[in-house]
């Protein structure tokens, strides 16, 4: 079967079952899938109420959508999004796409305007656990955006007359990329 972009052999079982909660009492099917060289009883159990589908294409679907997952990943984590405390119906319905949209500016402007190559290997020197690390993380880049504009509110009409509060706020973002 075709998984993750390489084509990979796995054992695969199913069995019809009924998923109680989110899917109010719908009947259905569990998928479930080991490795060919895991020693658990299964890695992997996918429920669906796609009838018609094969146990193949449940499973190459997880795959195909898994590469989504760290970007809602990010998003929850590093932008907050699901986190607004909203309840009009417009607000709930706008507040997670327009920060899933801040998120993707955040990836554009990196590549346009915030990548230098040596972001990862200052990374890697200020935290040498991230020994493999090899391409920049989300979160690097929003750290980097976060320190380009609080740099950019320093105002060069009166250099040596800093403003304290924008130094701590400077100090704090550069302790957030330590951290």
């Amino acid at each position: 079967m075709w998984r993750y972009g390489r084509r990979e052999q796995v054992w695969a079982a199913e069995i019809g079952c009924i998923w109680y909660g989110s899917f109010g009492n719908t009947p259905g099917r569990c998928v479930l899938v080991r490795d060919d060289d895991s020693a658990k009883v299964y890695d992997l159990a996918l429920f669906t109420v796609d009838a018609d589908a094969s146990m193949s294409e449940v499973i190459e679907r997880y795959a195909v959508r898994w590469s989504i997952e760290p970007s809602n990943a990010n998003g929850k984590q590093q932008m907050g999004v699901g986190q607004a405390r909203n309840r009009l119906p417009k607000a709930v319905q706008r507040t997670v796409p327009f920060g899933m949209l801040v998120q993707t500016l955040v990836i554009v402007w990196y590549a346009l305007s915030g990548y230098h190559c040596e972001d990862v290997t200052a990374r890697r020197r200020e935290q040498p656990w991230y020994d493999s690390k090899t391409e920049p993380s989300f979160e690097d880049m929003l750290v980097k955006l976060r320190k380009t504009l609080i740099a950019a509110r320093f105002s060069a009409v009166s250099p040596g007359q800093s403003n304290p509060e924008l130094l701590r706020d400077y100090a704090l973002a550069c302790a957030a990329a330590a951290a």
